[in-house]
Formats: C-alpha cells, sequence, structure tokens
C-alpha cells in the first residue's frame, strides 16, 4: 500500500480516488474513516477525476458521511455527468425526474438519462422506456419504448425483461409473439421477480 499512498500523496488523482475508498471501506489495513476518505475524494474530485465527484455526489444525496445537501449533490453530480460518468449521468437525470434538489424538468431528466442509457447504465434504459410507455412528458411511443426496455433487458436487468415479455404477450412494441413471451418472463421469474412468475401462470393457462 505504499506505493498507492505515495502516489495519491504525490497528487495522482486516480490514485486520490481508490485511497478514499479504501478508507471508506476500510480496505488494505486502514480503519474505516469517512473523514478521510472524503478528503481524498475531494483532493481527486477538484482534479477532474469523475469517479470520485459522482461518489461525492452519492455521498451528499444520501448523508453519508457528510450532512445532506441536495443542492451540493447536485453540483458533484454535474460535474461527474458532464465529465462522462454513465452513473452520474443517470444519477442527475433522476434527480430532474423525481423533483428532488432541483426543478422537476422531464426534458432534462429524459437527456441525462439517454446519455447514461448509451454508456450501458441498464436502469437507465428502463427508465426511457417507462417513459415512452406512459408518454410522461414525451409522446406516447410503444416501439420506442420497446426498444430501450429491450436494451436493459439484455444486459440482465429483471425489470426490464418483465416487462419485454409482457410487451411480446399483448403485442405492443412488437408483434405478438408467445415464445418470446415466455423467455423474457422466465429470465426475469429467475432473478425473483414475482410479477414475472404471475404472468408466466397466466400463459401456462392460456396456451
Amino acid at each position: 500500500m505504499k506505493w498507492f499512498e505515495k502516489a495519491a500523496e504525490n497528487g495522482h488523482a486516480g490514485a486520490q480516488y481508490k485511497y478514499g475508498v479504501m478508507h471508506a471501506k476500510g480496505l488494505g489495513g486502514l480503519r474505516k474513516d469517512m473523514k478521510k476518505a472524503l478528503e481524498w475524494y475531494l483532493k481527486s474530485a477538484n482534479q477532474g477525476d469523475n469517479r470520485a465527484q459522482n461518489t461525492l455526489g452519492n455521498m451528499y444525496d444520501s448523508g453519508n458521511g457528510v450532512p445532506q445537501d441536495k443542492k451540493e449533490a447536485l453540483k458533484w453530480f454535474r460535474m461527474a455527468a458532464e465529465n462522462g460518468n454513465g452513473l452520474a449521468q443517470f444519477n442527475l437525470a433522476i434527480m430532474y425526474d423525481s423533483g428532488d434538489g432541483v426543478e422537476e424538468d422531464r426534458n432534462e431528466a429524459l437527456k441525462w438519462y439517454k446519455m447514461a442509457a448509451k454508456q450501458g447504465v441498464a436502469q437507465a434504459q428502463f427508465n426511457i422506456g417507462k417513459i415512452y410507455i406512459s408518454g410522461d412528458g414525451v409522446p406516447e411511443d410503444s416501439e420506442e419504448a420497446f426498444k430501450w426496455l429491450m436494451m436493459a433487458a439484455e444486459l440482465g436487468y429483471a425489470n426490464a425483461q418483465y416487462y419485454v415479455g409482457g410487451m411480446y404477450m399483448e403485442g405492443e412494441g412488437v408483434p405478438q409473439d408467445m415464445e418470446e413471451a415466455k423467455k423474457w418472463l422466465t429470465e426475469a421469474a429467475m432473478q425473483g421477480n414475482f410479477d414475472a412468475m404471475l404472468r408466466l401462470e397466466v400463459l401456462k393457462g392460456n396456451y
């Protein structure tokens, strides 16, 4: 760990972030110390490390190791999101979607969801799909919804698998296909999705 500590003290942003993680989790023989973790995260974040910036956003959002401060969370999430961090883009989208710490803005939420989704954040893909299903702030579009939900389903996101199975079952946004419905509902059920289990029982009763 000596070289790691030295790299952090010499100003290496990546090492500073990882050293912060080690303090936060009590790794490498270190005592868990959120105050020291915060110090190293700030050093790293101020050098532009988007992982540290997103972590600071999470800390202020939840009040973990710092007083809860939604405006401070928003600041760090935005910084990390603008620096290309997919998880921060998702976190920022959530804040705009729910009006948590910022004025609710579905268009802004969708913008950041899409940026996160393109980086493979499955929950962002899922949330976009739900937005197009509900028509909340956008025109309803079941085909567009299916596209995004399928992306999340293919990444193993159980709720998306359930939705995709249901859409195949109902022929919503995609041609009806009971075999595909069964396949995706089974995938979701295997991950413990209770609604998918119920739908599979309906499928067995009807076909």
